[in-house]
């Protein structure tokens, strides 16, 4: 066990890149080594490359892979994989933790990564505050455009922008907001997912006449969109139009003085995550590991620039979010070997660079555009677990439910400490949103089916989604259990239980997504209770099926998670 001070961990804040931690750390390597495609389209980059996703738990060696450069390429590739028995994957900047892209895959059929990074593009139309991007755009750079001409997302923005547009949307990617105390919604915006902001895409889709794969258009008002706005990878979505609003000013403060026992009390008393989040509508707590007082940051729509904020002009202000002292990359190390009672040395670690970053940095009160204050968290951060969950509830009940969650998580974690165990080596992330509301984006618009945020129409009262994120180091052994535990405890506590797609779910001891019970019905009935018609579960994966009846953009994984009807 390392046995320095905390004094140690923080002196000089000689930080150290944090992608160079832990790279392979827990790397399960899946098949590869597949026969070379034959008779590929001609034109089109084709190479072998690894592929390993954000929680480095997935990785595929000599993974084949292509890049195509245009619409025409997708669909060649499309008839291509029909004809020749292969399998297509869309895949962006792999910061996800899900194997939707790949992982379960082996040769059988095999499978052809399609690099999506060339598929880029965005033209605004200021009149109408729309954007047309393709799916392999950057968020950052349709923020950026947005942003010169004026416009901007505000609810629907993830904290991450270095992600493609076409990977957001086919997770449901989402922001932290909700309407503050008075606070109206500005048009074009949304308090639900990025999703919700969608009025019109193009997808690649059989087409039985053609008998040929083909480029179709799908109005919000189209029946079969709800599937495909959100759509876990299942369909090849090549661009889509995107409504905007005005680009908002917003400050955005950080707090790391508020005790954990206030922010998630029984009472919505004052500094309470329900008055944090009544006052500023927008609110994010990272609670390090064996730590008592967590990293609160709040955003409040403020059009003029507050006397004591400092102005910023682009994202990603918190330098050492990216970047860590040697000393705690240390016991980073020490964790990842096998060496868990270093935790909460580790925890006290990670708050204490988060205090002192703060402050060398004069980033604890931010103003500015809101895509450069709300995008914050770096693509180079830790690489680790993420079990994620989300819970639709009352806007009066956000505070019950993230007490109650809260209580639990703090009552497993101390029944490992006793043991010198320690389940969570890194932080407790908890956020609100909006769900999705159709109507943001105009009268008939269909809901994203297959979204975590998607409404109930028998549970109009539930209009807020909390999410839960445990985050862990790789290696962490006892993360597993830990989590399989919260999970079945969750299900059974709140009956707004859905699970965030692109992070770890369906556990047990085994690991994520090795719950075949929860998979095959708890997770499908989340999203068939008190719907009908077009917008349930089934009729989502019916409509993905009938779009692409070959399962060119199937998977392993895909077939038990949307198995055909």
């Amino acid at each position: 066990m390392s046995t320095m001070s905390r004094r140690a961990l923080i002196a000089g804040l000689a930080w150290v890149p944090v992608g160079r931690l832990l790279a392979g750390a827990e790397a399960a390597a899946a098949a590869a080594g597949c026969d070379p495609p034959v008779a590929f389209p001609s034109g089109i980059e084709l190479y072998r490359q690894v592929f390993q996703n954000w929680s480095t738990v997935i990785r595929v060696e000599d993974a084949w892979t292509c890049r195509p450069t245009n619409v025409d390429d997708v669909i060649r590739l499309a008839n291509w994989a029909r004809a020749s028995g292969w399998r297509l994957r869309p895949r962006g900047m792999g910061h996800s933790w899900s194997p939707l892209v790949t992982g379960e895959d082996g040769c059988s059929p095999p499978v052809l990564l399609v690099d999506t990074r060339s598929l880029t593009g965005v033209e605004v139309d200021v009149a109408t505050g729309r954007a047309r991007v393709r799916a392999g755009t950057l968020l950052d750079d349709l923020l950026s455009a947005l942003e010169a001409q004026g416009l901007g997302l505000d609810g629907g923005v993830p904290t991450i922008g270095t992600i493609t547009v076409g990977g957001a949307l086919a997770i449901g990617g989402h922001g932290a907001s909700v309407p503050a105390v008075g606070e109206v919604r500005t048009p074009g915006t949304t308090y639900g997912s990025l999703s919700n902001l969608v009025t019109e895409l193009r997808a690649v889709v059989w087409d039985e006449a053609a008998d040929s794969y083909v480029l179709r258009t799908f109005t919000r008002s189209d029946a079969e969109i709800g599937a495909l706005l959100v759509n876990l990878g299942r369909a090849f979505v090549y661009d889509v139009v995107i409504r905007a609003g005005a680009n908002l000013k917003m400050r955005c403060q950080s707090y790391v003085n508020i005790p954990a026992t206030t922010l998630y009390g029984a009472s919505a008393g004052p500094n309470s995550f329900a008055d944090l989040l009544n006052r500023t509508g927008r609110v994010d707590i990272v609670w390090f590991t064996c730590t008592d007082k967590p990293w609160v940051k709040t955003w409040k729509i403020t059009p003029v620039k507050p006397l004591t904020s400092r102005p910023v002009t682009k994202p990603y202000n918190y330098l050492f979010v990216d970047n860590i002292p040697p000393a705690v990359a240390e016991l980073a190390s020490d964790l990842v070997a096998g060496n868990p009672v270093a935790t909460p040395l580790f925890g006290q670690a990670m708050y204490a660079v988060v205090a002192a970053g703060l402050l060398a940095t004069v980033s604890a009160d931010l103003w500015g555009s809101a895509k450069n204050v709300l995008v914050w968290d770096g693509a180079h951060s830790l690489p680790a677990h993420d079990f994620g969950l989300a819970v639709l509830c009352r806007r009066s009940d956000v505070q019950s439910v993230v007490h109650r969650y809260v209580s639990k998580h703090t009552e497993i974690v101390d029944e490992y400490a006793a043991r010198n165990e320690y389940p969570v080596s890194l932080t407790l992330h908890i956020r609100a949103c909006g769900v999705d509301v159709p109507t943001d984006v105009g009268s008939g618009a269909r809901v994203p089916t297959l979204s975590a945020v998607s409404p109930r129409p028998d549970r109009p009262e539930w209009d807020t989604a909390v999410w839960f994120e445990t985050l862990s180091l790789p290696g962490t052994t006892t993360f597993p259990a830990f989590c399989a535990r919260m999970e079945a405890w969750a299900a059974n506590e709140f009956p707004g239980l859905r699970v965030e797609w692109c992070k770890e779910w369906a556990f047990t001891e085994a690991g994520g997504f090795t719950d075949t019970d929860a998979i095959a019905h708890r997770i499908p009935q989340s999203l068939r209770a008190g719907r009908s018609g077009q917008d349930t579960w089934d009729a989502a994966a019916a409509t993905l099926h009938d779009l692409d009846p070959y399962g060119v953009f199937s998977s392993t994984f895909l077939e038990r998670v949307l198995p055909a009807p």
